[in-house]
């Protein structure tokens, strides 16, 4: 199945050397923006610095376009969390019975959610700038590796806290680390994970914890610019068919990424990572 959409996302992909008869985005465009923004989402290695590296490599005038663009990575964005819905499905369950008042648990943990949430809401309401331009991203890249190694080698016990045991400052803490990812290359699941791990929550659990914060954060802001932003308006300026296939191919690497990312954090170290960030970092720096 895997091969398949791979498959699939490569053949389309290869549309970009068609052109588009004046339309702003291909579809095979589409499609390679959509697989970029699946794959890296769920990967701490910053979707918001590959889609600027991208856009910059598809349209040397991208900071042209760049308004319209963000408004359409924002809606790939969320329908790269749409698959977490179906992974965690029972603890969808239970934060929906939290909020309906039947489970004390799910109760409890939306409230942590919520209370994560929050400092990302009101910093990115003042702060949340749209950097265009790639080399923005260099450092936080870079520095995001350095972390990683640090993290790394100060807590090699890895912790075994569920999601139930995470205190409420802990929780707070985490939201106010997630603050950072709006910086363009930071990675959101980055700072929310080591944020989740450093508290002493165990790999399953910190992922857990940054994939539905990361969620929550995704939907309020995507469903804040469809009520009061101009999504609606610059979604109009693309090619209905564009759209969709951008989504479908964003929703299908998710698909793929996210049992795979789990998997390899439960037997491997994030170094990989630090060392992908501070190449990459360090290539758009120098």
């Amino acid at each position: 199945m895997g091969k398949k959409i791979s498959f699939f996302i490569f053949s389309c992909a290869l549309l970009c050397s068609i052109p588009g008869h004046g339309s702003p985005l291909g579809m095979g465009e589409s499609v390679l923006r959509g697989a970029v923004q699946g794959v890296t989402e769920f990967l701490p290695i910053s979707s918001s610095a590959h889609l600027l590296l991208l856009e910059s490599v598809l349209d040397e005038n991208f900071s042209e376009r760049s308004a319209s663009f963000w408004h359409y990575h924002l809606l790939l964005q969320f329908a790269s969390v749409l698959p977490i819905f179906a992974f965690y499905r029972q603890r969808m369950m239970q934060l929906l019975r939290g909020f309906l008042g039947r489970s004390k648990t799910g109760l409890f943990l939306l409230g942590k959610l919520l209370l994560a949430f929050f400092p990302t809401a009101i910093s990115g309401a003042f702060f949340g700038g749209r950097r265009t331009d790639v080399h923005y991203c260099a450092l936080p890249l870079l520095l995001g590796g350095v972390a990683i190694l640090i993290f790394e080698y100060f807590h090699k016990k890895r912790g075994t806290k569920s999601l139930e045991e995470l205190s409420t400052i802990s929780a707070l803490c985490i939201g106010l680390l997630q603050c950072l990812a709006l910086i363009p290359g930071v990675s959101r699941l980055l700072v929310s994970l080591l944020g989740a791990m450093s508290v002493g929550l165990s790999p399953g659990a910190a992922v857990e914890f940054s994939f539905l914060l990361g969620t929550g954060t995704i939907c309020a802001a995507t469903t804040y610019d469809l009520c009061f932003g101009s999504m609606w308006s610059a979604l109009q300026l693309f090619p209905s068919a564009s759209v969709f296939c951008g989504i479908t191919a964003s929703f299908l690497c998710a698909s793929l990424v996210i049992p795979t990312f789990l998997r390899w954090l439960r037997h491997h170290s994030l170094r990989p990572f630090a060392i992908y960030r501070i190449t990459l970092g360090a290539i758009l720096l120098f």
